[in-house]
C-alpha cells in the first residue's frame, strides 16, 4: 500500500518535473523565436534631441564666435582688393581722387559694414534655430531607426557555441 508520503513525493517529483518541462519549452522556444524587446521611440529620441539641442546650442555659439571673429579681416579683404584709387567723373571733368582720402573713405565702409554685419549676427534667434535644428535630429534620428534597427535580429553569443536572438522592436 501506498502511504500518504509517497503521495506527496511522487506529486512532488512530478511538479518538478512540469516546471522543467515548461521552463526547457520557454527556453528552447526563445533560443529559436529569439526575444522581443519593445522600445519606446519617445524615451529614447527625447533625451538624445535634449543632447543634440545643447551640442547644437554650444556649437552655434562657436561658429558665431569664429565667424565674428573674421568679420574683420574679411572686410578688409574685400575692400583692398581694389587699387586703392579712385576716380571721380562730373559732367567730364575727370578728378583723381587722393589715396588718403581712398584709404578713409575704405575704412569707413570696412567699419559700416562690420557694425552691419555684427548687427545682423545678433539678430539671429539662436534658441529658434537650435530648437529648429533639434527637432529636425530627432526626426532623421527616429526615421534612421525605424529604417535600420526596427525589427532588427541581433544574436548575442552565450558560451561559445550558443547564440540567443534578439529582436527589437520600437514604437
Amino acid at each position: 500500500m501506498v502511504s500518504k508520503r509517497s503521495y506527496f513525493f511522487i506529486g512532488f517529483f512530478i511538479g518538478i518535473f512540469l516546471m522543467f518541462s515548461i521552463f526547457s519549452f520557454i527556453i528552447i522556444t526563445s533560443f529559436k523565436n529569439g526575444l522581443t524587446i519593445s522600445i519606446d521611440m519617445k524615451d529614447l529620441s527625447v533625451p538624445v534631441s535634449k543632447k543634440l539641442q545643447d551640442v547644437s546650442a554650444e556649437e552655434l555659439a562657436n561658429v558665431i564666435l569664429e565667424i565674428k571673429k573674421n568679420i574683420p579681416d574679411i572686410t578688409r579683404e574685400i575692400l583692398n582688393s581694389g587699387k586703392n584709387e579712385a576716380n571721380l567723373n562730373i559732367s567730364g571733368f575727370h578728378i583723381i581722387l587722393p589715396k588718403a582720402f581712398v584709404q578713409e573713405f575704405e575704412s569707413k565702409i570696412s567699419e559700416i559694414v562690420e557694425m552691419a554685419l555684427y548687427k545682423l549676427i545678433d539678430t539671429i534667434d539662436r534658441e529658434d534655430l537650435v530648437k529648429g535644428l533639434s527637432i529636425k535630429h530627432q526626426v532623421i534620428m527616429e526615421e534612421f531607426i525605424r529604417n535600420e534597427l526596427n525589427n532588427k535580429k541581433i544574436d548575442i553569443e552565450l558560451l561559445e557555441r550558443y547564440s540567443f536572438p534578439v529582436k527589437l522592436n520600437f514604437r
